[in-house]
């Protein structure tokens, strides 16, 4: 009887958002807890200012308890309690003093006090009540965590009072030593410059900053108890854990909390799967014991949760529905919140995502994405926080959100309302500088790099018509304009002259060639790997699907065993009896060959008897045997008569059928499997043997068989022990006339429905192991479906005799020399198209995606002829060959071209030094300000020669 799993009722403590309990379980201990502790222990003014949900509020929890238990006088003030909006500044100050009064118990009557100190100044109060008060009637050390300190940037009132008042207390210790005994700590989102914003005054620059970083892989110990007993190897789930949330606090405590919840929800999945109801507890026992299965409990300790799935259906898909409590639209906020800083640091954060090298600077904009938690400080650079922010706040989010920041979005949306026609609304001057400066290193649209093209040709025109008028004004009329016209001329020539160098042919020939020879080497490395073995099978599969659906076949009908029919016999295995009256039945329908697809090394009473005479009087019937693994034996008469194949498949590293296994010699002894036994004595009776070849090729028929080598199409070192071929599938088990064991025991089969037939009798029921992976069982989306083994026998004899009779192609490979042609060939091509398509990005596109279309098209007809050819490795040699000399030699392509023009340009200084300033104008007009740069070192450059 099988006893359900009873899942550990104990349920592990993650927090997620909020501060910790004291006595929370997971609280994680960082560096920053020690260095808190001794920090406020030497009595230093301290601030932690982090990123929102880094555990700032938790620290302070478990700082001001340790400083409780040594004696220390604390008290922990949120000022988000007080509030920011509708306060006076006397009410304000009013609050902070109220609640240290009360938060200490200070014998004090607040509000009498209060009004009787209300003629002199704020901040002097606050000293009053210190002097007075607090100091006076507190002996012990005193330190008063003050929470949420950003949110006196909030305030509709300046609070440099307040800062400098802390920094004023801080002062007073060499004076004072009652002040030795008071200490601060200030935890928010701020940055200790925000605290004093009147540059008149003494900045804020006291105190010790505390680096409360995230959770390390050394400090995580906490974490791990909430995952014992729940997940098979907790350490491994940890560490994949903090692969993605890069030791943020909030998002590690959420993603060790869904892991739980996930392993909990399987428990019970599993709990009430392997509960049977008592009445037929002793018959399921039996059936398990009689079909060999094995059932497993599935414990909790024993799972290992898919963390990448987790994250990505419960954080990253549908990210701002699901992000609760908040977290992610805080950062998001934080982003966008500031309008005018907004894109800079939009800008900022795409320059990271993209790649690039950013080192602290300490500028305002570094800071300000700092704080807003996705980046953090390592090793004197800039880097993206975590995984799940790269995810997230990625490059396709971060165009949407410049998109929508554009600064000159009115004007562009009057130009394109203008069908592109209005010439008022493009920009020029100053606005102009700005857009082109706001644009420079981010991806924008088509329409914008348009729009602000467009601008710089207007300014380009009013630039030649002021240059026209100063010379105007300078010299006669007649000289300027021969001056523009010669610049013109002179620009045109200098261009031309350019694009005739031939240094350049020269130097992009050479670099084509090392690119493609580099990527050649790479092909080469990872066809030796194999890595990428799992996606051509893929792509075999998928040709296997659209290949035109064949007709049904006209010589082998399958005779299913089905659930229905083992229900219907009561009796698993069926007796002898039975399946002797069920071959009667077919040998009655005078088929050519009957090929029984069930293992029968052992006799089942009753009937044995009866069935071995059987045997012997039906010699076109052929048995199996297994010789791979657990051997079965055919039945003795049928194996004696040699009226026998082994039902062995060949599985891929998925698990997918695609090899058929023909021969396997063992032991001296050649063995043929039951699909080439069936289809051989067809094809004998048609008069047809098999004529053996060189190199292992057999002429069978119409056809020729050549064997699979390890290496062939898609494989890399594939086992190809035995004679295998490629499988070309002729369909999916409807491809098949097929009947059910039932209608031929109730004489329920049309007339002549067998006659002069291959008939296969096999099991199709799900509760006997015979069903396999093909091709036909790749779905983009749902549960894969197998196909049974006796259908699967039906494809292999009928490729052998469609082959053999009407000359239908054996699925073959090319050689691996050839092979590696074809893949040279293609990163040629991709090489040659990305070198054609110059600066135009989207005719490139559209030239890459035709001849991706080309590569899978002729790869698609060669499968139709029966060739299996490579298509993900030659796909990816053509994309990256295409991808690098699209950009790198244009890129430049664009600078030779730009320094060839200007020397082209400079050589007419001498002679004529006005029309070579124009024309340098011109150029520079075209061009952005990287470029404009370039140019004018040139220009000083060859000015000095």
């Amino acid at each position: 009887m099988l006893e359900p799993y009873k899942a550990n009722s104990s349920t592990p403590s993650y927090q997620v958002g909020g501060s910790l309990p004291l006595n929370a379980t997971s609280y994680v201990k960082r560096q920053a807890d020690e260095l808190l502790y001794q920090a406020v222990i030497r009595g230093d003014f301290c601030y932690v200012l982090n990123s929102r949900q880094m555990g700032k509020s938790s620290l302070q929890v478990q700082t001001l308890n340790r400083l409780r238990q040594e004696g220390t006088r604390c008290i922990a003030i949120d000022l988000t309690t007080i509030g920011s909006q509708h306060i006076t500044p006397e009410q304000w100050y009013a609050s902070i003093l109220s609640d240290l009064a009360e938060g200490f118990h200070l014998n004090l009557d607040f509000i009498t006090w209060w009004e009787k100190v209300t003629q002199v100044s704020l901040p002097k109060r606050m000293e009053m009540f210190l002097d007075q008060v607090l100091l006076t009637q507190i002996q012990q050390p005193i330190v008063i965590f003050i929470d949420e300190i950003d949110s006196l940037l909030n305030l509709s009132f300046p609070c440099d009072d307040f800062f400098a008042f802390l920094r004023a207390c801080y002062n007073r210790r060499s004076d004072s030593a009652e002040y030795n005994r008071l200490t601060f700590v200030l935890l928010g989102v701020a940055a200790p410059s925000d605290f004093i914003i009147d540059r008149q005054r003494t900045p804020f620059n006291i105190g010790c900053s505390i680096d409360l970083s995230g959770f390390k892989n050394n400090n995580v110990e906490p974490l791990l108890s909430g995952l014992e007993n729940w997940v098979e190897n907790p350490a491994e789930t940890l560490q994949e854990i903090l692969a993605w949330t890069g030791g943020q606090p909030f998002l590690t405590q959420k993603l060790c909390q869904l892991v739980v919840n996930h392993v909990q929800s399987v428990a019970s999945v599993v709990q009430n799967t392997l509960t049977p109801s008592s009445e037929f507890q002793d018959t399921a026992s039996q059936n398990i014991a009689s079909q060999n299965i094995e059932l497993q409990e599935t414990h909790p300790a024993t799972f290992t949760p898919n963390v990448a799935l987790l994250v990505k259906d419960n954080i990253l898909e549908r990210w701002e529905s699901q992000d609760e409590p908040e977290h992610l639209r805080t950062i998001r906020n934080r982003l966008l919140h500031n309008g005018t800083r907004a894109a800079q640091l939009l800008g900022l954060y795409q320059q990271i995502l993209m790649g690039e090298t950013v080192t602290i600077d300490g500028s305002r904009n570094q800071l300000e994405l700092r704080l807003s938690g996705l980046v953090i400080e390592n090793q004197g650079y800039l880097r993206i926080k975590n995984l799940i922010y790269q995810s997230i706040f990625n490059l396709t989010w971060v165009e949407t959100q410049l998109t929508q920041l554009r600064p000159y979005a009115m004007s562009l949306n009057g130009w394109i309302d203008s069908d592109c026609q209005d010439s008022s609304c493009l920009l020029g001057g100053l606005a102009l500088k700005e857009a082109l400066a706001w644009a420079e290193q981010k991806h924008l649209s088509d329409v914008d790099y348009r729009f602000l093209n467009a601008s710089q040709e207007q300014a380009q025109r009013s630039m030649e018509e002021n240059l026209a008028s100063e010379v105007l004004q300078r010299e006669r009329a007649q000289i300027a304009l021969k001056a523009a016209r010669e610049a013109t001329r002179i620009l045109g020539n200098s261009r031309q002259q350019a694009r005739q160098n031939k240094a350049f042919p020269q130097w992009r020939k050479r670099f084509f060639m090392g690119v493609t020879l580099g990527l050649l080497l790479l092909m080469v490395v990872l066809r030796w790997t194999g890595w990428l073995q799992p996606l051509e099978w893929a792509l075999f599969d998928t040709f296997v699907q659209l290949q035109p659906l064949p007709s049904l076949s006209s010589r082998i009908v399958v005779i299913t065993i089905d659930d229905e029919d083992i229900q219907t016999i009561g009796q698993y295995p069926f007796s002898d009896a039975v399946l002797m009256n069920v071959l009667k039945k077919l040998k009655q329908k005078q088929p050519r060959l009957i090929g029984l697809d069930i293992f029968r090394d052992l006799p089942v009473s009753p009937g044995s008897d009866a069935l071995n005479e059987f045997y012997k009087t039906t010699p076109n019937l052929i048995g199996i045997n297994k010789l791979v693994g657990t051997v079965v034996d055919a039945p003795s008469v049928l194996a004696a008569a040699g009226q026998y194949g082994f039902a062995d498949q060949v599985l891929d590293g998925d698990g997918v059928v695609r090899r058929g296994l023909l021969t396997l010699k063992l032991e001296d002894k050649l063995y043929a499997s039951l699909s080439l036994e069936l289809a051989l004595r067809y094809l004998d009776q048609e008069g047809i043997q098999p004529q053996p070849q060189d190199n292992f090729r057999i002429q069978l028929g119409q056809t020729m068989i050549v064997p699979l080598t390890e290496n062939a199409g898609g494989y890399r070192q594939a086992d190809t022990a035995g004679y295998q071929i490629l499988l070309n599938y002729h369909g999916d088990a409807s491809r098949f006339q097929s009947y059910s064991m039932r209608a031929v025991l109730n004489d329920q089969l049309p007339v002549g429905a067998l006659q002069d037939k291959i008939v296969l009798l096999g099991f199709n029921a799900l509760t006997v192991k015979d069903l396999l992976l093909t091709p036909y069982s790749r779905k983009l989306y749902g549960v894969a479906e197998p196909m049974s083994g006796v259908f699967i026998h039906a494809n292999i004899v009928q490729q052998l005799l469609s082959s053999a009779l009407e000359k239908r192609p054996l699925m073959k490979a090319w050689p691996s020399a050839v092979n590696y042609s074809w893949v040279a060939l293609w990163v040629l091509v991709g090489g040659w198209v990305g070198s054609q398509g110059g600066q135009r990005v989207w005719v490139n596109a559209i030239a890459l995606l035709l001849t991706c279309l080309s590569l899978f098209g002729i790869s698609y007809f060669a499968f139709l002829q029966g060739w299996w050819i490579p298509v993900v490795l030659p796909g990816l040699g053509l994309s990256l060959s295409n991808f690098i000399l699209s950009t790198v030699t244009n890129r430049q392509a664009e600078l030779f071209l730009l320094r060839q023009t200007t020397h082209s340009i400079m050589q007419h200084y001498k002679d004529n030094p006005a029309a070579t300033k124009i024309a340098l104008e011109y150029l520079k007009q075209g061009e952005g300000w990287r470029q404009q740069k370039l140019i004018e070192s040139l220009e000083v450059k060859l000015g000095e020669n």
